[in-house]
């Protein structure tokens, strides 16, 4: 693989600026059935994560088969810089009703990301040889997220559906 650019620090301090550190995302995260019911992320986590800019580092590990991604050691760099992204992160958890809200944003560009999922039962097999093979729908949903600096609109809301 091509060797990691490290991010600039510059990158990490603004959203590590706890003086600006002042904005909320508020929203709510479901999904419609094809039988009309909602499906909301009650009680799964809310993710508010920096978006990083693309590298042809991450851009070529991404492109690697899983089991070649696995094999293929991180440059230790990449990594500093994941572990990095992930403390200024922010996140939360749907209520009842799939609603959110995350506190401690800075301004900057968020990918906001929550699972929205249910079981169908399903029953697999043939003959007597019968078992229980229940099938998840719906998945990982995110909507996208920027927030200026402006200290007078500290509240955004979003959607995140399909």
């Amino acid at each position: 693989m091509s060797t990691y650019e490290p991010l600039p620090d510059k990158y990490f301090e603004d959203y590590e600026n706890t003086e600006t550190s002042i904005h909320t995302v508020s929203g709510s995260g479901f999904l419609r059935q094809v039988g009309g019911g909602i499906v909301n992320c009650a009680g799964n986590p809310v993710n508010a994560v920096p978006i990083m800019p693309t590298s042809s580092y991450e851009v070529e590990r991404n492109g690697l088969s899983w089991s070649v991604r696995n094999a293929t050691p991180l440059d230790s760099r990449y990594q500093a810089d994941q572990a990095r992204l992930k403390q200024i992160s922010r996140s939360s958890y749907c209520d009842v009703d799939g609603k959110f809200e995350i506190t401690g944003l800075t301004p900057g560009k968020y990918k906001v990301s929550t699972e929205i999922s249910w079981v169908i039962p399903k029953v697999c097999g043939s003959g007597q040889y019968t078992y229980r093979c229940d099938a998840k729908q719906g998945g990982l949903r995110s909507a996208y997220l920027t927030v200026l600096n402006d200290p007078d609109k500290t509240l955004h809301k979003i959607i995140i559906s399909q």
